[in-house]
């Protein structure tokens, strides 16, 4: 059986390292995009098993690219995280189809959970 493979689209260093680090752990493949531009030639490029998306990217919004994923693949789960977070900006996340949210600063446990629950379901 072949591992899962996350799409991990942030330009926070940091957070990428912590992602990297949970996948080598837990046996997950994680490709990178630091913009949603470079994110979404690389979505186009395979399947995943899960989207895990900055809201605040730079250039464009993360729900820009949520919306551009589901108007393509309504199946694959995607994940949002943000530091902080309008009502709007969430329910605007919500009626796109992602199947959950972490806060950043990330916490290794909740990521792995979060994931592992998506891989499991």
């Amino acid at each position: 059986m072949t591992p899962p493979c996350i799409l991990v689209v942030d330009d926070d260093g940091l957070c990428r390292a912590l992602v990297r680090s949970i996948a080598r752990r837990e046996g997950w493949e994680a490709v990178f995009a630091h913009e949603a531009w470079e994110a979404v030639a690389t979505f186009d490029s395979r399947r995943w098993d899960a989207v895990v998306v900055n809201l605040t990217l730079p250039g464009r919004h993360g729900t820009e690219l949520v919306r551009r994923i589901r108007s393509t693949d309504v199946v694959t789960p995607i994940v949002v995280m943000a530091g902080s977070m309008s009502g709007h900006s969430l329910m605007d996340a919500m009626r796109r189809g992602v199947s959950g949210y972490l806060s950043k600063p990330l916490e290794r446990t909740e990521v792995t959970r979060l994931l592992t629950d998506i891989f499991t379901t």
